[in-house]
């Protein structure tokens, strides 16, 4: 019975019924009797509509229960998304063991780092420091330690995982490394990986991918060394290989290993061949084209700072595919208030939505929600005459082909739709891409000779180089790129290229992911990632929404009303004007 209505209530979330699943529910918070599977379905429905303090009371009856492991982990995870839900973070200290334990706390420490900070890290860090005291230091405790930051323990781990890093698989290192090289100052892993000790292609793909991160060039014996261990390893899983499958495609971590070492033995041949290292005499302008794509939301205060850059060193063609709805504001949940609305009304926001839910301030202000969503759109000819080009492609992004769209499709294809307008318009040495949003800055002048010099010799320049996230594995940045044209062709294939990437079970494929999809095409192709010297990114312009708009609006949404919280914010909103003056 228990089995059918657990089904039930899953299918009416996925149907986003959560209103009615809460009513079906909310009777287990009275029931003396233990009823978990209603419990957590309501927990589920609540969190789903942003009503924090009803989960919290939830699920604070849910642990006076005997709950199995697997379902703490799962409502925990559930309740990461709540801005500060959990605060007796000792209710978890049963799970310390669990493979999923220390991923769950990167994730909270992601969504909410002041919260994770001044909250869930000091009390877990304790407890956890009691517990390794009685029990031996394992594989699933180790990263905890690190993300928590115990330093009585720094020594105890880094001997635990020099002698055990083997056990480590790739996606688990890309969970916690960030934590464990803040934790130390340095890559401890890196320097763990013994590469006589490798004893998997999946130890080679991660040594590998952590040496490509530090920038270190192999020798020619390590090289030969990792591809015959590769080549050990696919003979002893030769006999599992489908016989239609193509050997050196059929596992991502050997594939991937073979472009990358051989991209390395490639490099030794070219230098001995082409004397590489003396740069050539300076040659004709090159021919540069700027692709802009995606969405345009704060274009008008980046392109300004394009045009005193890279448009004014490089003169490039100028190409623009973007949708025609420009892009407004983001919705103002608790760690975006602060790129939404001005300083003063965001502080007094935020201290009023951390004591209600989200959908309590939308029903207070909905002229002021109204507004946040109304959307304004761009035309062809505007967009021409602003960009100063004719290369301007506008798309709807409600019509049917692209209804389906989520945002990381709608990116990779306008990288490839930009590309590929440039492309069909000439031949050029040299491609840039940028998003309409991202400003540019020079520290100091930048030598574009070497920038062309490196970007002919396999290096892609991007925002951000190759690097390991917890939660979307290997990436790179992908709002800015300078290479040539042929590296660009490959940055720009994802959109093509990712329903091939998964039937050949490659990473990198559908469903695509940001930043992580180009980082493997171009780790693949041997491609090297740098960032411009003296190149600088300043933060993504955001739509803020002027202080006299919100005071607007908060008159009309508190005329009937003008309680407490309607007074702070429009005392807030009238600081901000004043400011704005």
């Amino acid at each position: 019975m228990m089995t059918e209505l657990s089904e039930e209530l899953k299918q009416m979330l996925l149907r986003k019924e959560y209103a009615e699943v809460e009513e079906i529910c909310s009777s287990a918070l009275d029931s003396s009797e233990p009823d978990s599977v209603r419990l957590e379905y309501y927990i589920r429905a609540v969190l789903a509509n942003k009503q924090w303090r009803k989960a919290i009371y939830a699920w604070e009856k849910l642990c006076t229960h005997n709950v199995e492991e697997s379902l703490s982990i799962g409502l925990l995870r559930a309740f990461i998304c709540a801005p500060d839900a959990v605060t007796d973070m000792s209710l978890f200290s049963h799970l310390f063991e669990h493979e999923d334990f220390s991923f769950i706390l990167v994730e909270l420490m992601l969504f909410n780092r002041p919260h994770f900070t001044g909250v869930v890290k000091p009390i877990l860090a304790d407890k956890l420091y009691g517990f390794i005291n009685t029990n031996p230091l394992t594989k699933n405790l180790c990263p905890s330690v690190a993300i928590l930051g115990i330093e009585a323990l720094k020594d105890e781990v880094k001997s635990f995982l020099s002698q055990n890093i083997m056990l480590y698989s790739f996606e688990e290192i890309c969970t916690f490394h960030d934590a464990i090289k803040k934790f130390y100052g340095y890559d401890v892993l890196y320097e763990c990986l013994d590469i006589e000790r490798l004893h998997s292609s999946e130890n080679v793909f991660t040594f590998l991918i952590l040496n490509e991160i530090q920038q270190q060039k192999l020798t020619t014996a390590q090289a030969l060394f990792l591809l015959q261990k590769i080549n050990q390893d696919l003979k002893k899983s030769d006999a599992t290989l489908p016989p239609s499958k193509d050997i050196f495609l059929f596992d991502k971590a050997k594939a991937a290993s073979f472009f990358i070492v051989n991209k390395h033995l490639a490099e030794f041949n070219y230098n001995k061949n082409c004397m590489r290292n003396a740069m050539p005499s300076k040659k004709t302008k090159p021919r540069v084209a700027l692709c802009i794509s995606g969405q345009l939301r704060g274009y008008q205060q980046a392109f300004e700072t394009l045009k005193n850059t890279i448009i004014k060193d490089l003169s490039p063609d100028v190409f623009v595919h973007t949708w025609r709805n420009i892009g407004g504001y983001r919705e103002p949940i608790l760690s975006h208030a602060q790129r939404v609305f001005p300083s003063a009304f965001s502080e007094a926001y935020k201290n009023i939505l951390m004591t209600c839910d989200m959908s309590i301030m939308q029903r207070k202000y909905p002229t002021l929600f109204a507004k946040l969503n109304d959307p304004t759109q761009a035309t062809t000819d505007e967009l021409r005459l602003f960009f100063g080009t004719e290369h301007v492609v506008v798309e709807d992004d409600t019509q049917a082909q692209f209804a389906s769209f989520n945002n990381f499709q709608k990116m990779y294809y306008k990288i490839h739709a930009c590309h590929e307008l440039a492309t069909n318009f000439a031949n050029y040495d040299y491609i840039i891409r940028i998003r309409p949003d991202k400003p540019l800055a020079y520290a100091a002048p930048v030598d574009w000779d070497k920038v062309f010099y490196d970007a002919d010799r396999d290096t892609a320049y991007l925002d951000d180089v190759l690097r390991l996230h917890p939660t979307v594995k290997m990436v790179v940045g992908d709002q800015f790129a300078l290479t040539n044209a042929e590296t660009m062709r490959i940055y720009a294939s994802s959109w093509q290229t990712a329903a091939w990437f998964k039937e050949q079970n490659l990473p990198g494929g559908l469903p695509l992911l940001p930043h992580n999809a180009i980082a493997y095409r171009l780790l693949m192709a041997g491609k090297t990632t740098k960032t411009i010297k003296n190149l600088k990114f300043p933060p993504l312009t955001n739509l803020v929404l002027p202080a006299h708009d919100i005071l607007k609006c908060l008159e009309i949404d508190a005329a009937q009303r003008m309680d407490a919280d309607d007074l702070c914010l429009i005392s807030a909103a009238r600081s901000d004007l004043l400011a704005e003056m």
